[in-house]
Formats: structure tokens, sequence, C-alpha cells
């Protein structure tokens, strides 16, 4: 009740913020709601089926309100904005204004919306990317109005903060631009989204934005008298989101000069680009594939401007906190930040399959959110760590085009590109990637997400001490990172709570409190004296620390990093002392484990500390169990039973070798419920 008062007795003396109004902060804690940016903002992959379909993201549409843009990718089909059912505005066109059709987009729903036979929305086998942006104050808002003609009128929004970028749009006269303002480059500038049209300073156009109102002149463009216009209104740096209200998952803005990496205090899921020196306008998204800083393949770029299909570009590179720009002229960006929500259950971010056969493979997540596959030919093959960060993916799921990178981790090799022969195509169709080959294949599927599990691209720079931004939310318990240039550097490996006190029954001074190094692609047991690898700091809640080898910090050399954490009721990195006997290994779960890796820590000896693994795809049974290595190329094991499930968590049976189970031998795990 008091959000509502707020909202509408605004402004109200003592809470105004930036020109007037009721910070949207304030106006979150007043209502007692945490809003992420999942709550207000989705990207979704599908395929057209040229029939009556819905698409669920989780977006209350139908009690708030919003914009839905839906781009065919592979045609030149024209973007369509949908600002309300069945009513849309074409951006690749001035003369386009506001279309009422049956087939189109045709509801609002609570958990998406629903879609028609449309061939721009929903032809049959057609590649489609839809933007969902929720109207929510310090997020996004629309505002339709009637223009009166007179210069220096002013038109009141509910977003709550100044907004970052306003769009305006006459939905009654045809041939008129969709003039854009950044509030950035200050009063009166303008350029129009449907071309290619530079800036120009005019004060018939937007002339300013504040936290209520936006100020406009006397142009047809926006306030033509009797007409009627559409705003959309989008917000710039509002921390009002995620678990304490404090973060902004929206900004907007302008660099000055080509060539450098602008920091945004998030990592982008979607970038919105142009140039004040009039270039395409583009959506830039991780969904269909971003590239990274000091990568040379390009990117999918959306063109808003005009019909033209997909087309790669390397005009921008992503970071773990912002990105690079690498355009001539000078940037005008909107950016949304990546997830940053805790999940509530483990069927949210892991799954694990058994396949063999080559076919579209289902991983049970909403589109976009499919991060990592670790795929295992079970019949003799290596681990291939497939992710959605190094590289960019099959438009269409099935036929392979442009790159994929891949990495195993058997081996020390760099980076491998991906021509059809691994067998995984896809991050870039609803939840499915594409199998094409048909041996029998363990897979385990990875998505993203505070507290459980992160991936971090960076360049190295060789100097010892040098800290790694990362978004994992809490402090990593397990850590992997990868070169990806270099074929002489190992797997690297952190595991948290081990000490060499633990490990070898004392603790001389000179290693103290350092972390160990493990390598997931050999049997190398823990060492606590490689200082070139985490320089003998353990990671915190924001960064991890390396040291100067080509492993963890190869001087402009590209890497990855793996974090995982342990998560209540989802996700447990621990670590167990072998007795000889049953082990019951408790990790707070309530259904079991479906994912155990187990590494035996203080012993070398031949085929004593492998890097085992079991999923309940492959079987986890009171009985015999098939396993894999994750460190070797080695066929499947299913003629031993040396782990059985228990609902807490896994127990080592006492038929373990000492691989799992040796008395007084030391083991680290990772599983997932």
């Amino acid at each position: 009740m008091l959000n509502e008062f707020l909202k509408k007795e605004a402004p109200i003396q003592g809470l105004t913020g930036l020109g007037g109004g009721v910070p949207s902060r304030l106006l979150t804690l007043a209502s007692g709601e945490v809003t992420y940016v999942d709550d207000v903002f989705s990207i979704d992959l599908y395929w057209g089926t040229g029939g009556n379909r819905s698409i669920v993201n989780n977006i209350d549409l139908a009690g708030e309100g919003g914009l839905v843009i839906i781009r065919r990718r592979e045609s030149s089909d024209a973007p369509v904005w949908h600002y309300e059912p069945n009513k849309y505005l074409i951006s690749s066109y001035a003369d386009e204004h506001t279309t009422n059709v049956s087939n189109s987009l045709t509801s609002y729903n609570s958990n998406g919306f629903s879609l028609g036979s449309r061939s721009t929305v929903n032809a049959g086998g057609g590649n489609f990317v839809a933007y969902t942006f929720r109207k929510c104050p310090g997020f996004f808002d629309m505002v339709q109005y009637t223009g009166n003609g007179t210069g220096g009128r002013t038109v009141s929004h509910n977003l709550g903060s100044v907004p970052g970028v306003v769009i305006v749009k006459n939905l009654t006269t045809g041939s008129s631009n969709w003039q854009t303002h950044f509030t950035a480059r200050g009063t009166n500038k303008n350029f129009p989204l449907n071309n290619t049209g530079t800036e120009s300073t005019d004060a018939r156009f937007i002339r300013s934005a504040d936290a209520t109102t936006i100020t406009l002149g006397d142009d047809w463009d926006t306030n033509r008298n009797d007409d009627t216009y559409i705003a959309f209104i989008f917000a710039h740096n509002d921390a009002s989101f995620g678990d304490d209200g404090d973060e902004a998952i929206i900004k907007c803005g302008y660099m000055a000069s080509a060539g450098s990496e602008l920091s945004l205090g998030f990592e982008p899921e979607l970038l919105f680009t142009t140039t004040t020196g009039g270039q395409d306008r583009h959506f830039y998204d991780r969904s269909r594939g971003f590239a990274t800083l000091n990568d040379t393949q390009t990117q999918p770029a959306v063109f808003l401007n005009k019909n033209n299909a997909e087309s790669k570009s390397d005009n921008v590179r992503v970071s773990n906190t912002g990105f690079y720009n690498g355009f001539a002229n000078n940037l005008l960006y909107m950016a949304i930040a990546r997830s940053h929500k805790k999940p509530e259950a483990a069927t949210d971010v892991f799954n694990v399959l058994v396949n063999g056969s080559a076919q579209m493979v289902t991983t049970g997540f909403k589109s976009g959110g499919l991060d990592l596959i670790i795929f295992h030919y079970m019949g003799g093959g290596e681990a291939y760590w497939i992710d959605r960060n190094r590289g960019l993916f099959s438009q269409d799921g099935t036929t392979f085009s442009g790159h994929q990178k891949y990495l195993t981790s058997a081996t020390q090799a760099a980076d491998g590109t991906d021509t059809g022969t691994i067998g995984v195509r896809g991050f870039s169709r609803d939840d499915q990637f594409y199998q094409s080959s048909a041996y029998e294949t363990s897979i385990s599927v990875f998505k993203r997400a505070k507290g459980f599990f992160d991936i971090a691209t960076y360049v190295g720079n060789g100097v010892q001490g040098r800290n790694v931004t990362h978004n994992l939310g809490v402090t990593p318990e397990l850590m992997i990172v990868k070169n990806r240039d270099t074929t002489n550097d190992y797997w690297a490996t952190y595991v948290s709570g081990v000490t060499y006190q633990s490990v070898h029954g004392n603790d001389p001074d000179n290693y103290g409190n350092n972390p160990p190094t493990l390598k997931l692609n050999s049997t190398f047991a823990a060492n606590f004296s490689m200082s070139g690898t985490w320089d003998h700091t353990h990671p915190t809640a924001t960064t991890f620390r390396v040291g100067d080898t080509g492993s963890t910090n190869g001087n402009g050399e590209k890497l990855v990093a793996y974090l995982f954490a342990s998560l209540d009721g989802i996700s447990k990195v621990g670590s167990y002392a072998g007795t000889g006997n049953n082990i019951d290994v408790d990790c707070g779960f309530t259904n079991g484990a479906r994912f155990v890796m187990i590494k035996r820590i203080d012993s070398t000896v031949s085929g004593t500390a492998d890097w085992f693994y079991w999923t309940t795809a492959m079987g986890i049974n009171s009985g015999n169990d098939t396993f894999l290595r994750m460190n070797t190329g080695g066929t499947k094991d299913t003629s031993n039973d040396y782990i059985d499930p228990l609902n807490a968590g896994f127990t080592i049976t006492s038929s373990a070798p000492s691989s799992m189970n040796a008395s007084g031998g030391t083991y680290v795990f990772l599983a997932i419920a």
C-alpha cells in the first residue's frame, strides 16, 4: 500500500530524487519486495511453429505490462516491437505505425507471452530471438500521450529515476522517425532509431528527461497536436535491485574514445549500441553469443534499424565487469546485467543426461540459461568442456556455421575449434543443443547462478599477485582454470578447506595457510608451495588471485575459470578422510546427489588419484555404478560398486579402492543435488 501511495503522490517532500519524484530504491524498500533482473528482463531463443504457442520466461507481463521485441534471425523480416497484445511497431521503418492484428503476439501472460501464426514472430522453422522488458520503476516504463504541438511540453512517467534513454514514436501518422535521446548527451540531442542518421542538436524533438517527466519540442515526430505517441523509457544506474536492493541492472551512456574498455560494475547480458556519427543500431547478447576480451572471433548482431538478417561483428567484446568498444566513432550504449540471483532448486541450474543418437538434446533449462556442457564419450573418449563464454555457435542449431570452442580436461591442449567433429552444436535453440554423433555420451550441463557456479574469462598479464574479478557472488570453494592459448599449461585447480596439515599431518611454517594446487588433467597431488598458481592467496567473494605461471596468468594469453561453491540444498564442495569402511558423506541434500566427483589429494600413485565422477543418468545405485574419469579418455567402468545413494548426499562403500577410501587418505569432492 505504501509503495502505491508513493507512486501516486510523488513528489513528496524529503523523498525527491534527481529532478524530483521518488527514487525507485525507496519504492522498493517501501514495498518490501526484492526485484532481480530475472523478474523484469528476458532473452528467449525459439523456433517458430507456424501455429499458436507460448513463450515461458517467468516475466509477469499480464500484471505489469511491458515491451517485447521479436526478430527473426536468419531472414530479412523486420524487427517487431509489441507494446500491447496484437499491437506493434516496426523499428526499421519510419512510416510503419501501429497495426492491429490477431495473429502476432496474442496475449501477455503472468509467465511470458503467447504467439499466433504471423511469420514475423512465429514462421514455421524460423529462428527467432525475443527481448522482454517488463515495466518496473528503476528499469523500464512506457507512456502513451496525445501531442499538443507546443514546444516545452512535459509528459509524466513512472520510472522513478532519471532515464538513460528515451525513444518516442508517433502512432498516428506515418513517415515519422523514431526519435531517440540519450540523457548523457545533454539537452536537445537526438538521433533516429529507424535509420543510420547522425545525432543532431534540435529542440523540436526530445529536449530532456528527469525523474518524473520528459520534455518535448513541437515536431510531428514527438508532439504534433492531436497525434498519439508512445515513449519507451529506459533507466540508468538505478541501484534498487538484488538481494539488498543496492544493485543496478541497467546502465546507459556515452564513450568518447574507441579502443577502450568500459567498466559497468556488472557483466552484460544485453548491449544496445550505435554511434553519434551514424551507424546501424544493434543488439548484442549473451544468449546468441558474445565475444570476450582479446578474442578475434565475431559475434552475431541483431539489426534494429533495417530488415537484414543477423550478421557478425567484432565491434564489442565483453568482460566480467563491462565491455570493450571497438567502434571507430563515439559510442552510445545501453547495457543490461546478467542474472545475479541465487537458484531455488538444483534443477534450475544443473542436469545430467545420457544420449546415444544424433538429435536435439533437451537440457531442461530456460533459453539462454545453458552455460557449460561437459560432453564425455562413454565408449572411450575425452571429456570436452564447451561453454557459452568462449565462442560463437551454430545459428540454426544443426547446421554448423562459424566456430565453437572446446577444451578437453584429459590434456593440456589449448582451445580447439569444432568443425563438426566433436558433435556438439548449439547454445542457440530454446533449452537444447544438437548432438551430431550417435555415440553413447554422458552429458552434464550447468547454468551460471549466484552462489552456485560462474565462468570468468580474462587475459593474463604475467604479473605475480594479479586479481581477477568474478561474479559468483560468494567465495569460490572449487576453481578450475585453463590457459586457452597454449598446450604447455595444466588445468590449475583450487579446493578450499584443505591444509598441508590435514593432508600430511604436520604444518611447517613455510606452508601455513597456503592454498593447494591440483591439476584436473592429471593425478597430481595437492601442492602447497606453488606460488605461481594462486600467489599463496585464497579467493574472495569478488576476486581470485593468480601468480605468474602460464597456467593461471600467461602474459597476453586468454584464460577461462570455472568457479563452484556450496549452496544449501543444491551443491557441496567438501572433503573427507578415508576409513576403509562405509562413509556417509552428508551434503545437506534431501533427495541425494545427481553428480559426484572425487579426487584423492594426498597420493599420486598410478590409478589411485584420478578425478572420478558419477551421475544419476549413468547410475548411482545400490550396486554397481557406471563412472568415468575427467582426466583420462578411458572407457566407462560398469563393474564396481564404489558409491551408493544417500538422501543427504552419497555413501562411499567399503569396497571402494584406495582412490576413494584408503584408511588415512584425504579426498575432495564436488556434489550436486
